[in-house]
């Protein structure tokens, strides 16, 4: 078959012209987006985006940093105490089985987790609850204004030393108590991970608290 002819050369003046087309604009880098609420910033530079910030923090007196996710960590504030609230009613009702049932050994371990997991449960979706109904509850006037005190709360809790503490003393216990619990019975179980870890949360609040009352509130 005859072969193609070979395209025509570029003319200079056009070869030219497409040489020297500016170059496209660099688009700027989006921030990802905030967490549960509209109107959460990034843009701080000494934000906090460590997401294990949310539930454990150890944050330098020093420090002028906030969270760069101000309604997530009310959220995980909130949802916390709840549990940290269970956690102390089921140790409430394992002592009441223990005092007022006489129950003992793997009767009286078996009521308390129960209890304990229930509890935990409740007060983690009673937390939950509070949240949604808060946010649900502001109008499109008032959801600036929720969001601004959202912000005030979230800086006020990362900067609270006893706060973040007694959450510590909460989760390092919750870890502790579910390993005890679990590595006694011998096998996972759901209802064992939670009482135990409910049962620990409360253990560590109490510890938690003998700490405050030695430590003196700072003015």
């Amino acid at each position: 078959p005859p072969s193609l002819p070979p395209p025509p050369p570029l003319h200079p003046y056009l070869l030219s012209s497409l040489l020297s087309l500016p170059s496209l604009p660099s688009l700027p880098s989006l921030p990802p987006p905030a967490l549960l609420m509209p109107g959460d910033s990034r843009s701080d530079a000494d934000a906090d985006a460590s997401l294990l910030s949310l539930v454990w923090r150890n944050v330098p007196e020093e420090s002028s940093a906030a969270t760069a996710y101000p309604s997530a960590l009310v959220f995980c504030h909130v949802v916390h105490k709840g549990v940290q609230i269970g956690s102390v009613a089921g140790l409430m009702v394992g002592l009441y089985h223990l005092a007022w049932k006489g129950m003992r050994g793997k009767e009286l371990r078996r009521a308390a987790y129960l209890a304990s997991a229930k509890s935990l449960l409740a007060g983690a979706a009673l937390g939950m609850a509070l949240f949604t109904k808060k946010v649900l509850s502001l109008s499109s006037e008032e959801s600036e204004v929720g969001i601004g005190e959202a912000m005030d709360r979230a800086y006020r809790l990362y900067h609270s030393p006893r706060q973040n503490q007694t959450d510590r003393f909460s989760l390092v216990g919750m870890g502790a108590g579910m390993a005890v619990a679990l590595g006694h019975a011998g096998a996972f179980c759901p209802v064992v991970a939670l009482g135990g870890a409910s049962l620990g949360s409360a253990f560590g609040l109490l510890v938690n608290g003998v700490f405050l009352w030695m430590t003196p509130r700072k003015k």
